[in-house]
């Protein structure tokens, strides 16, 4: 079993992966054969219509776990473009599975893909990105 990715610095309080984020999603990550992966169970705060998943709340998972791609790579990017394309509602309750891969690596920017799954296995969402190392002095860059 592949080993979860240690903590982005200056994130403790990131709706994503934030573990000091009370509020937020606290996902963990696995990086294995190019992929990074999460298991999440949304709280019930971010839900939109009554017992189903906020699109904002699917879009931030799938920011997330593409982001974490270029990470697990040391690269340290910020997101400059993010396409959800939302297939299924998210039923709230459920443990979801969360995968990101690089489609296309390059110096400054890289090119992901994403998708959000059901208990089931179903694809709920899915997604693509840019993720872009920033200029000097963001981040610590």
């Amino acid at each position: 079993m592949p080993e979860y990715l240690p903590p982005l610095p200056g994130c403790d309080h990131c709706l994503g992966c934030g573990a000091d984020n009370p509020e937020g999603l606290r996902m963990r990550f696995t990086f294995q054969d190019g992929q990074a992966e999460a298991e999440v169970l949304p709280p019930e705060h971010l839900q939109g219509f009554e017992g189903y998943l906020h699109g904002g709340a699917i879009a931030a998972i799938l920011d997330e776990v593409q982001g974490r791609t270029a990470w697990a790579a040391g690269l340290r990017t910020v997101t400059a473009e993010l396409n959800i394309r939302y297939l299924l509602p998210v039923p709230m309750g459920q443990r979801l599975t969360a995968i990101g891969r690089v489609i296309e690596p390059g110096e400054r920017r890289y090119r992901t893909e994403g998708e959000l799954r059901l208990a089931d296995g179903r694809i709920a969402a899915s997604a693509t990105g840019i993720f872009a190392v920033p200029r000097t002095g963001t981040f610590g860059a």
